[in-house]
């Protein structure tokens, strides 16, 4: 018989307790929900204008002799 079997194991039993009640989204004023708004869309609008470059940049370098 091989030693390896002859080892203590030990286990570990993992119990699952009660799942908590999410908490409730927080909720902002207007003014703040309209900059969240403003600042999304600048943030849309440079990705957009970032990818327009690099696809821009991949056209010329393909270009060259």
């Amino acid at each position: 018989m091989s030693d390896s079997v002859n080892h203590t194991r030990t286990f570990e039993i993992l119990t699952a307790g009660p799942v908590g009640s999410r908490r409730r989204p927080r909720d902002w004023p207007d003014d703040v929900d309209a900059l969240k708004a403003m600042v999304l869309a600048m943030a849309c609008e440079q990705a957009a204008k970032e990818a327009q470059l690099k696809a821009v940049k991949q056209r010329l370098s393909g270009w060259r002799p």
